[in-house]
């Protein structure tokens, strides 16, 4: 009988060792699966932060664009505001302000 409870202790001690190694397998399996998630998360993120950084520069030279563009118009109408006055007449003019009037008052509509 001592015998039998030997061998049934031998063979729990085998699979318990047997357990014990598949779950230090698995352990290091989930640490090593991680650490790889980890660096590709870390690679997208770098990419999408350097899409931000570089898309962030275009729209700041956008911008410039279209203040330099702005001042050119600006300079210009101040320019050439008296030839339009005198080339034009004022019923013209009222036209021209009441349309841009409408313009105004309907382009929030459409930007919201």
């Amino acid at each position: 009988m001592s015998e039998r409870m030997g061998r049934l202790c031998d063979e729990l001690r085998i699979k318990l060792h047997g357990i014990d190694r598949r779950l230090e397998a698995l352990k290091s399996n989930g640490v090593a699966t991680f650490d790889i998630s980890q660096e590709v998360l870390e690679s997208r993120l770098d990419r999408v932060e350097q899409r931000i950084y570089d898309n962030r520069v275009t729209v700041e030279a956008a911008n410039v664009r279209v203040k330099a563009w702005l001042a050119e118009k600006k300079a210009g109408s101040v320019v050439g505001h008296p030839l339009w006055t005198e080339r034009h007449k004022a019923h013209l003019m009222e036209v021209r302000a009441d349309d841009a009037e409408t313009y105004c008052q309907a382009t929030p509509r459409f930007t919201r």
